[in-house]
């Protein structure tokens, strides 16, 4: 088949390394690896106001509760799974030889590995996909390196960081981009070759930089988690009860010794004593513990009293806001809002959308990445498409019916001819047929009279209620035999 469509392979590429700097750390021998990223933990969020938007981004994504799971449930509905399906290049029809090597990449870069070179420091396929979509949420953008071996094959595949690259024009108005070491520095890494691909989300028009559809929520963040971290001021301020100890004056200096109460210096630094020792007494107190003294002191809770603000209308409104910022449901960051339930039906279509345009710079990069590493593998002039399933919230039990259906409709298109026995083989995620099947492309095997044909008439209660009983029925309408 290479013979019959040969394809033009990629102009000189260097093979024998990877011309893109791995993300994390540099290439360096025997260098230790160190989590570089700027820690936020026990931080105000104030102080997110004033570094990059990304790098808010990946912080809150960390630190902030909410935003983090925003962030995770994003990313988790939308590994969705995936089909890698190739065609051939001039007539678009289904290629079987391209879509078993998409495949067998695909499969390569989770279990085939070379084991003469030691540890195996290749990304999962799902990892990858993980790591992009998560890119996507971030930064709006994703980009990758398909890495070749010294023989010019596929051998894995890098996720790359986009706020690494900057981007350099060419006299004949395209752009490419490069990549800004990290770490001891150095030169710039040029990226003008075949084996790297970059994908954005809602590209604005007037930019070539993308942005993160989280940037929005910035602001949002920022206020209501201000406003939390204000209430919890307030609250370990005056909203606790407090014991509060008063030592009676008169009586406490009748305990001090006479030669103490003749001195003034002695008897302030014995009522002082006095104080420290009850303080020292009521601090180490458990719950179930009483308290007993003399005279002396007088035990007292303060409680507060007066007016009282009531935060909570306010917070739910920021709450609102927050989930509207985050383009989320806010269900799925455990914030209850009142709705009803054809609102709620509602939120989750929307939100599903919303979850499906992370898909799509993904499905981009992933279809060039292999469209490549396919070419090189077979030499066929043809393509493939990378495609994630459709996003679906409910149990498995409840799709087998569904599933049925479709499997209905591409045996009714393949009945008809429309797609051939392998792409239906495909389709059905069974593969290709036992050598020696019969085709079944375009042979109307799901006629009206076939037995798998949802109208069919023709079984025993059809017949019974057709031909009546023997002396007729009210339900066959007299269609028994006569005596």
């Amino acid at each position: 088949m290479a013979g019959e469509n040969p394809v033009t392979l990629p102009r000189s590429v260097i093979a024998s390394k990877a011309r893109l700097s791995d993300p994390g750390h540099s290439r360096e021998a025997d260098s230790d690896i160190r989590d570089t990223e700027q820690s936020f933990l026990n931080t105000s969020i104030r102080t997110l106001r004033s570094i990059n938007p990304i790098e808010a981004i990946r912080a809150l994504s960390r630190y902030n509760g909410v935003f983090s799971t925003a962030v995770h449930s994003y990313v988790q509905l939308a590994m969705s799974g995936y089909t890698l399906t190739g065609f051939q290049a001039g007539g678009h029809q289904f290629d079987l030889g391209l879509t078993a090597a998409a495949n067998s990449l695909a499969v390569s870069t989770d279990t085939l590995f070379d084991y003469t070179v030691g540890y195996a420091d290749k990304q999962g396929l799902n990892s990858t996909l993980e790591t992009l979509l998560k890119e996507v949420v971030q930064t709006g953008s994703c980009a990758s390196e398909l890495v070749l071996n010294r023989f010019r094959f596929p051998d894995r595949i890098i996720p790359v960081p986009t706020t690494s690259i900057n981007w350099k024009s060419k006299t004949d108005g395209t752009k490419y981009p490069e990549q800004v070491p990290t770490g001891s520095g150095g030169d710039p890494i040029s990226l003008d070759i075949p084996t790297f691909f970059y994908s954005a989300s809602h590209q604005q028009s007037n930019s070539i930089f993308s942005r993160s559809p989280m940037e929005a929520a910035l602001q949002t963040v920022f206020v209501f988690s201000e406003f939390i971290e204000d209430i919890y001021k307030i609250l370990r301020k005056s909203g606790h009860s407090r014991t509060v100890v008063t030592i009676m004056l008169e009586h406490a200096q009748k305990t001090a010794p006479p030669d103490v109460q003749g001195d003034p210096e002695k008897l302030k630094a014995y009522l002082e004593e006095t104080r420290r020792s009850i303080e020292s007494l009521i601090s180490g107190l458990e719950p179930d513990e009483a308290i007993v003294t003399y005279d002396t002191a007088k035990v007292e809770i303060l409680k507060t009293a007066g007016e009282k603000s009531d935060y909570t209308a306010l917070l739910d409104s920021f709450s609102g806001m927050f989930a509207t910022s985050l383009k989320s449901m806010p269900s799925t960051l455990g914030m209850r809002i009142s709705g009803s339930q054809s609102l709620s039906n509602t939120e989750s279509l929307i939100y599903l959308k919303m979850v499906s345009s992370i898909q799509t710079p993904v499905e981009v990069i992933m279809s060039r990445t292999f469209t490549l590493a396919a070419r090189l593998l077979t030499g066929q002039d043809g393509y493939i498409k990378f495609k994630f399933n459709p996003i679906d919230i409910r149990p498995e039990s409840e799709l087998s019916a569904h599933r049925s259906v479709d499997q209905q409709r591409i045996l009714r298109d393949l009945s008809l001819g429309f797609i051939t026995d392998d792409e239906a083989g495909h389709l059905l995620g069974t593969g290709p047929r036992a050598p020696g099947a019969p085709p079944l492309s375009g042979t109307m095997f799901l006629d009206a009279k076939g037995a798998n044909d949802a109208g069919q008439t023709d079984g025993a209660q059809e017949r019974t209620l057709n031909e009546g009983t023997e002396n007729g029925s009210a339900t066959s309408s007299g269609g028994g035999a006569d005596k």
